[in-house]
């Protein structure tokens, strides 16, 4: 019975470290109003571009980086009349 109670300690060290790391690196992470631009594959392997504006908490999924570039030039300008 000792054993399963060292496993289920070893459990909650090992939880309680990923949780330490999950907020050290959510502290440690710098607050950014940038857009954050990610290209990614899908399943079946295509590829395409995740976009994220922080500062409006708006996203989308954009298939070339034409449209990447697109969308960051009208963030842009939304954002140099606001």
């Amino acid at each position: 019975m000792s054993a399963i109670a060292f496993g289920n300690s070893e459990a909650l060290v090992l939880k309680s470290k990923s949780f330490l790391s999950y907020a050290w690196k959510t502290i440690s992470t710098p607050v950014s109003d940038e857009p954050q631009v990610r290209q990614r594959c899908d399943r079946s392997g295509q590829i395409y571009w995740q976009v994220y504006d922080p500062a409006t908490n708006r996203s989308a999924r954009l298939s070339s980086e034409q449209e990447v570039r697109q969308w960051l030039e009208q963030r842009f300008y939304q954002h140099r009349n606001l």
